[in-house]
């Protein structure tokens, strides 16, 4: 700043000034956090409905069980690069993996029991495909 001539007064201001954060708005991130960790023990699969809903990834990826997407994550994960362009696919893979790991399964598309976009709960363990995870003619299966 004092290349750019800025005045010392300004500068000493600066200094001063501290980013009063709200209490309230970081009470909000925190109920809210409490209430999304709530959802994921007491109700994993409305949870895990909830977190696909709406988020990009190619149905091949998920919907292999949990050693297919063990090695996207590491595929992705080799290459810096792709982690980094590949940011959101990983987080939702994570979740995948996760999902697998407490014992959970995907059931394939079907054309009376899917949505359209949302992965309908199925009993207490299974969650189903929505229609969405149809390309090009052919069912992504599990």
């Amino acid at each position: 700043m004092r290349e750019l001539e800025v005045p010392q007064w300004y500068i000493d201001s600066l200094a001063k000034i501290a980013y009063p954060f709200p209490r309230a708005h970081a009470a909000s991130y925190v109920l809210t956090a409490f209430r999304i960790a709530w959802f994921k023990v007491h109700h994993p699969l409305a949870f895990y409905s909830a977190f696909f809903y709406g988020r990009g990834f190619d149905a091949d990826d998920i919907a292999r069980g949990i050693g297919a997407v063990r090695n996207r994550i590491e595929e992705i994960e080799a290459d810096p690069d792709e982690a980094e362009e590949q940011e959101d696919l990983l987080t939702t893979l994570y979740a995948v993996y996760e999902f697998y790991l407490r014992g959970f399964s995907f059931l394939p598309v079907d054309t009376n029991g899917s949505d359209e976009e949302r992965f309908i709960p199925v009993g207490e363990r299974q969650l189903r495909l929505p229609l969405v995870c149809v390309r090009e003619g052919h069912v992504h299966s599990i």
